[in-house]
C-alpha cells in the first residue's frame, strides 16, 4: 500500500488557520408595524390590561392586539369613541377601566361595552401621565400642571407644583406611598403634605443630572431610577438625596448608548432595560455594572427596527415590549431564546466560517467543539477562551486542509483529528505539531481508501479504538487499522446476500455487544459481524409491518441505559425502534406527532428523552408516553431544516445540533416551558357571518364578558372566534372548544381559532373553549357562555294545545270559507281573474260614477295596527284635491275585504310610455315634471310623505295631465315589497339610501325618488342596477349614475336630488322648481 504523507510545521499557522472570538449572546426581536395592522408606527405608550389584551397607543390612534390582529379605535363624530388620534399615555385602574391620555383631553374606556366616556369639566387638555394612588385617586399630568382626579365623584382639583412652569411629564408612586412627579423642571416628591425638589446644580456632581425627567422606576431592591432626556439614568439613595449617573461615552462600548433615555423597566432578572432616543435599547447588568446596546442593523430582521425609543412595557410574561418612534413596535421574548444560535456573520471574519454545518466532534479534554462546514472548512470553537479557529483549503498550499467540505470529525487515542471531506478523502490533524496527514484513494491499490468522498468516521471499541470505521459515499464501508495503516473495503456484490447492501454510507454505530450496525442511502441497515465480516440486511418489506419503514438510514443510535435492547434508527421515513430481542421493527412518523418525516440526527439526554433533527424543526420525544414536544425556527432555532451527521451529546448533557444556518447547542435541563397557562377569551361573535353589534338585544356586553346569549330559532348560522392571550409566539397556541350538548368530546382544532355551527336544535348549550401556549401548557378552564335558542312557536306547549281548538274550528272555517266564497262569486266584485285584469272597476252607487277600486293585501288585514294607518291616511288623502293628483273618495269594508275607492283615471302609467318610447322628448319631460312637481308639493302640503313614487306609479290621462296615484301607502307596502320578490326589484330601483337600511324618511325621500324618474324619463333607464335585491342596495349605497354631465343644467337638478345624503338634496319642491325653470330656459 502507497500512503501519500505530507507534514508541514508551520511557523505562521494562519496559512490555514486563524483565531476568531466567540459571538456575543444576541437578542432577537418581532417586529409589528402597519404591515401587519398597527395604526401608525410611532408608539408612544404600552399597556397590558387584566384581561391580557396589549393596548399601544400611536399618533392615529388605539390599537388594542390579541396577539393575531390589532383592533383600532379612533376618533369619530360619535361621542362614545375616543376625543382625539394622539395617544400620549395610557393606565388601567384597580376596576379594570381603561384611561387614555390624548392632546385634546382624557378618556375613559369601558371595556364591557367597548365605549369610551370623554371627561368634561377637566382643565387639562394634552394629557401626558396618568397614576392612580394607594387611595384610588387618579393623578393627572399634563403640558399645563398636574391635578387630582376622583373618578367617583368626578370632583377635579389641580395641584400647584413649586415650579409654575413645570410640565408634569411621568408619575410615580414608590412602596413608601411617596408620589414622584418627573417634569421638565426637574423632579418633585411629594407626600400629601409636603414637596421636595430635585434638580440639577452645576456645582454639585452628585445632583440630579439634567432636569428633564421622562423615566422613573423603583427596583426590587428599592433603588429609585431616573432617566432623563440628555442625562442618562440616575440611581437615587434616598437618605443622602444624592444621585449615581450612569451616561453615554462614546470611548466605552459597555456605556449607556445615548443620554436621551425615554423609559426604563426592569425584568424578572433584575436586569435594567433603558429605551433611549437614537440610540436604541440598553440592557443594564447590576453585577458587572455594564451596559449591552441593542441597536438597530439594516441586515438583520431580528435588530430593534428603530433606535428612537418612546415606551417600554414588561407585560405578565415577562415578553419586553418597545415602542419606537417611526419603527413601530417591537417585541423580546425571553422564552423564546431556548437555543443559543451559533452562525456565520458575513461582515464579521471572525465568526463561523460557513452557515451549512454537517459534522461535530466535542473534544472533551480540551472543552472545545469542532465543527466541519459545507464550504468553509474545518472550526475548532475554544469553550473556555471563546475563540474560534479556522482551518481552510488553500490551493496554493498542498498540505493545507484538502478539501473545505468537511463532513465527519473524529479524535483518535493517541489525540490525533481524523477529518473525513467530500472530495478530499481523509485528513489527520495533529494539533500540537499543526501538520496534517492525507489519505485518498490511489486506483488499482486494494489496501488504499475505497473511495474520496468521506461521509462518517467511527471508532470500533473492542479494539481500544485503534481501529476505525469509515463510511463513504460510493465506496462501502472501511476498516482503517491505525497500527498498520491499513484499509479494509466492505462493498456490495450483487452476488453476495451477506455483502454490505448499498455502497452510500451515511451512519456507522457500535452497541453494547459490539456489533458495528451500518446505515446506507436506499440499502436499509446492516449488520457485521467483525469475525466473518458478513453482513445481516434490515430493509423495508412492504408486505411486512414490523419491518424497517424505509431504506434510507441516517442514524443510528443506542442508549442501554433507559432502554437497553432497543436501538433507535433515523430514516427518511421517521424515527424506527429495532428491538434487538425478536427484531422487529416499530416507527413514528409525523402522523405521530413527528414534525417531519426525514431525520437527520438522534440523541439520548440524561433524562432518557430522544432529541430528533428533521427538516421541520426538533422534536422531543418521550418513549415511555410515546409524545413529542416540537420545536421551530419562531423557538430560536437556526432554521427549521437541519443536516445529517450534524448532531451529538457532550458529557455535560449540552446537545449540539447543526443545520443550514449555522447551529443550535443547549442543555435539555435550561429548555424552561411557559409555566403560565394563557389566558382564554372570545372576541366575536357572528350571526350570519354577520359580528353582532354590542348593546342589542343579543348581545349587551362584549362578547369576552358575555356568560349568556339568547337566540330564536331563526338564528341557526352563528360562530366564534377566539384567542389565546400568550404573546410568546401566538401563531403556535393551540385551542379545543365544545358545545356541550352538542359535541359529545372536545374537539382540538389546532392553531385555528373560529367555530361555525348551523342548524342547533332549540334549547340550552354551553360552548366552552380552551388554550395551551406555545409550550403545550393548556389553560383548562377556559372560558364558557351559555346559549339559549328559543323554539319557534309551533314547538311549544301552548301552540299544540290550541291546535286542538284549531281542529274544533276547522267545520265552522270551512262553512265560512264555503259561505265567503258564494258571496264572491256572486258580487262579482273580487272574482279572482277581473281583480288581476282590471283592478276592481266598479260603480259608486252613492254617486253613480265610475270608480278605480284597490282591495288591500292580507298583510295589512291582519294587522290592526296596519288597518288604523291605512284608515288615518287614506282620511287625510281624501282632503287632497288637486288636478295632478289621483283623489280618493272614501274606503271602506264587506265581509270580506278591505277597499279604496278612488278617481277611475282614463290613461297609461308613465312606466309603460318610456318602455314603448325608450326616452321622453325633452319638451314633454318637462311638461311631466310640472305635473309630478305640483302634485307632490299638494301632497307635501298636506305634511304627507309619498315614499312610493315611481313611474308606475305616475299616470297620464289623455290629454297629458300627469296624475299621481298611492301617496301615503307605500310606507305600509314597503315590507310587502320586500317580501314579493317579483315587486321588490321595480320599487326598491326608486327608494333613497335611507329608506333601503330602515332609517326614518322625510319630504327629500320623495325629492331623490323624483330625481330617479326624472333620470328614467331622459335617459330610458334606472340610474341603479343590480341582479338582485343586494345587488341593487349596494348599487345605491356606492355606484355613481353614467351620463350625468355636470356642465347641463337639468341633469345638475338630477345629480341633486339623487345626493345620497338628504341634506345635500334639495330640501323642497319649490327648490326644484327654480332650477328646473332656469334649465328649460
Amino acid at each position: 500500500m502507497r500512503i501519500i504523507l505530507a507534514i508541514l510545521f508551520f511557523q505562521n499557522i494562519f496559512c490555514f488557520a486563524r483565531p476568531c472570538f466567540t459571538q456575543s449572546h444576541e437578542v432577537n426581536f418581532r417586529r409589528f408595524s402597519i404591515e401587519q395592522g398597527l395604526s401608525q408606527s410611532n408608539v408612544f405608550c404600552i399597556l397590558q390590561d387584566r384581561t391580557g389584551f396589549m393596548w399601544f397607543g400611536t399618533e392615529d390612534g388605539l390599537n388594542r392586539f390579541d396577539g393575531y390582529r390589532f383592533r383600532v379605535f379612533k376618533h369619530l363624530q360619535d361621542t362614545s369613541s375616543i376625543s382625539s388620534n394622539f395617544i400620549n399615555t395610557l393606565f388601567e385602574d384597580r376596576t379594570g377601566k381603561l384611561w387614555i391620555g390624548t392632546s385634546r383631553g382624557l378618556n375613559c374606556y369601558d371595556p364591557s361595552l367597548e365605549k369610551f366616556t370623554r371627561i368634561k369639566k377637566f382643565s387639562l387638555t394634552n394629557i401626558e401621565t396618568i397614576l392612580e394612588d394607594h387611595s384610588g385617586n387618579l393623578w393627572i399630568g399634563a403640558s399645563e400642571g398636574l391635578g387630582v382626579l376622583d373618578p367617583n365623584s368626578g370632583e377635579f382639583n389641580s395641584l400647584e407644583l413649586p415650579d409654575s412652569v413645570a410640565m408634569a411629564q411621568v408619575l410615580f408612586e414608590d412602596r413608601n406611598k411617596v408620589l414622584w412627579i418627573g417634569t421638565n423642571r426637574g423632579l418633585f416628591a411629594y407626600d400629601q403634605k409636603h414637596f421636595v425638589h430635585y434638580r440639577n446644580d452645576l456645582k454639585n456632581q452628585r445632583s440630579l443630572p439634567h432636569n428633564n425627567v421622562h423615566a422613573i422606576i423603583e427596583d426590587r431592591h428599592g433603588d429609585l431610577w431616573i432617566g432623563m432626556y440628555g442625562g442618562g439614568i440616575a440611581r437615587l439613595d434616598r437618605s443622602s438625596g444624592e444621585f449615581t449617573n450612569y451616561r453615554a461615552r462614546s470611548t466605552d462600548v459597555f456605556s449607556l448608548s445615548s443620554d436621551d433615555v425615554n423609559a426604563i423597566v426592569e425584568d424578572r432578572a433584575g436586569k435594567l432595560w433603558v429605551g433611549t432616543f437614537g440610540g436604541g435599547v440598553c440592557r443594564w447588568d447590576p453585577q458587572t455594572k455594564n451596559f449591552t446596546r441593542f441597536v438597530h442593523d439594516p441586515q438583520k430582521i431580528t435588530s430593534i427596527s428603530h433606535n428612537s425609543v418612546e415606551s417600554m412595557y414588561l407585560d405578565h410574561s415577562a415578553i419586553l415590549w418597545v415602542g419606537t418612534n417611526g419603527g413601530g413596535i417591537n417585541q423580546y421574548d425571553p422564552n423564546r431564546e431556548k437555543f443559543t444560535h451559533i452562525k456565520n456573520i458575513p461582515s464579521d471574519p471572525n465568526s463561523l466560517s460557513d452557515n451549512m454545518i454537517y459534522s461535530f466532534f466535542f473534544d472533551e479534554e480540551e472543552n472545545s467543539l469542532w465543527i466541519g462546514t459545507d464550504a468553509g472548512g474545518l472550526n475548532r470553537w475554544n469553550r473556555n477562551s471563546g475563540k474560534f479557529l479556522h482551518y481552510k483549503n488553500n490551493p496554493a498550499n498542498a498540505n493545507s486542509l484538502a478539501h473545505n467540505s468537511v463532513r465527519a470529525i473524529f479524535k483518535s487515542f493517541d489525540g490525533l483529528f481524523w477529518i473525513g471531506s467530500v472530495r478530499g478523502g481523509i485528513d489527520v490533524l495533529d494539533v500540537n505539531k499543526n501538520s496534517f496527514v492525507n489519505f485518498k484513494n490511489i486506483p488499482g491499490d486494494q489496501q488504499s481508501l475505497s473511495a474520496n468522498s468521506i461521509r462518517t468516521i467511527h471508532a470500533d471499541r473492542d479494539s481500544s479504538d485503534k481501529i476505525l470505521w469509515i463510511g463513504t459515499n460510493g465506496g462501502g464501508l472501511n476498516k482503517l487499522d491505525l497500527t498498520t495503516k491499513q484499509f479494509t473495503a466492505f462493498k456490495n456484490s450483487s452476488t453476495d446476500s451477506g455483502s454490505l447492501s448499498n455502497n452510500q454510507i451515511r451512519a456507522v454505530f457500535e452497541d453494547y455487544d459490539g456489533y458495528i450496525w451500518v446505515g446506507t442511502l436506499g440499502g436499509g441497515l446492516n449488520r457485521i459481524d467483525k469475525r466473518t465480516g458478513k453482513f445481516r440486511r434490515y430493509v423495508n418489506e412492504p408486505d411486512r409491518q414490523n419491518s424497517l419503514n424505509n431504506n434510507i438510514v441516517l442514524c443510528v443510535i443506542e442508549d442501554t441505559f433507559f432502554y437497553p435492547d432497543k436501538l433507535w434508527i433515523g430514516t427518511a421515513g421517521g424515527v424506527n425502534v429495532l428491538n434487538l430481542q425478536n427484531e422487529t421493527f416499530e416507527f413514528f412518523t409525523e402522523q405521530n406527532g413527528l414534525p417531519n418525516d426525514v431525520v437527520y440526527g438522534i440523541v439520548v439526554d440524561h433524562r432518557g428523552y430522544l432529541w430528533i433533527s428533521t427538516n421541520k424543526g426538533l422534536a422531543k420525544f418521550d418513549p415511555r408516553s410515546k409524545s413529542f414536544i416540537n420545536y421551530d425556527e419562531r423557538d430560536g432555532l437556526q432554521s427549521n431544516e437541519f443536516n445529517a451527521g450534524a448532531y451529538l451529546i457532550n458529557r455535560r448533557g449540552e446537545i449540539f445540533f447543526g443545520g443550514i444556518n449555522g447551529f443550535n447547542y443547549f442543555h435539555p435541563d435550561s429548555l424552561l416551558s411557559n409555566s403560565m397557562p394563557p389566558p382564554v377569551l372570545l372576541t366575536d361573535f357572528q350571526i350570519f357571518n354577520e359580528s353582532v353589534p354590542i348593546g342589542n338585544r343579543t348581545l349587551k356586553k362584549s362578547i369576552s364578558q358575555t356568560h349568556s346569549i339568547e337566540l330564536d330559532y331563526t338564528q341557526n348560522v352563528f360562530s366564534f372566534e377566539f384567542a389565546a392571550l400568550n404573546y410568546s409566539i401566538p401563531e403556535k397556541n393551540q385551542f379545543a372548544y365544545m358545545m356541550e350538548g352538542f359535541d359529545k368530546t372536545w374537539i382540538y382544532s389546532g392553531t385555528r381559532r373560529y367555530v361555525n355551527y348551523t342548524n342547533l336544535n332549540p334549547g340550552r348549550y354551553v360552548f366552552r373553549v380552551k388554550a395551551a401556549n406555545s409550550d403545550g401548557l393548556w389553560n383548562e378552564e377556559g372560558q364558557s357562555v351559555e346559549i339559549i335558542i328559543h323554539p319557534p312557536f309551533w314547538s311549544t306547549w301552548w301552540f299544540r294545545l290550541g291546535m286542538i281548538a284549531v281542529l274544533g274550528l276547522i267545520i265552522f272555517g270551512a262553512f265560512r270559507f264555503r259561505e265567503y266564497y258564494r258571496i264572491y262569486r256572486k258580487t262579482r266584485f273580487i272574482s279572482h281573474y277581473k281583480i288581476v285584469r282590471k283592478l276592481g272597476e266598479g260603480i259608486d252607487q252613492s254617486q253613480k260614477k265610475a270608480v278605480a277600486l284597490k282591495v288591500l293585501r292580507e298583510e295589512i288585514l291582519e294587522s290592526q295596527d296596519g288597518i288604523k294607518r291605512f284608515l288615518k291616511e287614506v282620511e287625510i288623502g281624501r282632503q287632497i284635491n288637486h288636478p295632478n293628483v289621483v283623489r280618493i273618495f272614501n274606503a271602506g269594508s264587506n265581509e270580506t275585504t278591505r277597499y279604496i275607492a278612488m278617481e277611475l283615471i282614463e290613461g297609461v302609467t308613465l312606466k309603460s310610455q318610456i318602455r314603448e318610447k325608450g326616452k321622453i322628448e325633452m319638451s314633454m319631460a318637462i311638461n311631466y315634471v310640472r305635473g309630478i312637481l305640483e302634485g307632490l308639493k299638494a301632497i307635501h302640503e298636506k305634511n304627507i310623505v309619498h315614499r312610493d313614487l315611481k313611474s308606475e306609479n305616475i299616470m297620464i290621462q289623455k290629454d297629458a295631465t300627469i296624475k299621481i296615484m298611492d301617496f301615503g301607502l307605500a310606507r305600509m307596502n314597503a315590507l310587502s315589497s320586500i317580501a314579493d320578490r317579483g315587486q321588490l326589484v321595480g320599487t326598491l330601483a326608486y327608494m333613497s339610501p335611507e329608506q333601503t337600511i330602515g332609517k326614518s324618511v322625510d319630504f327629500r325621500t320623495d325629492i331623490y325618488s323624483f330625481g330617479v324618474v326624472l333620470y328614467e324619463m331622459i335617459f330610458g333607464e334606472l340610474p341603479f342596477h343590480g341582479d338582485n335585491e343586494m345587488s341593487l342596495i349596494f348599487s345605491i349605497h356606492n355606484d355613481v349614475p353614467k351620463y350625468i354631465d355636470h356642465s347641463n343644467p337639468l341633469h345638475a337638478v338630477i345629480s341633486r336630488c339623487l345626493q345620497r345624503e338628504p341634506a345635500q338634496r334639495y330640501q323642497t319642491v319649490d327648490e326644484i322648481f327654480t332650477d328646473i325653470s332656469k334649465a328649460h330656459d
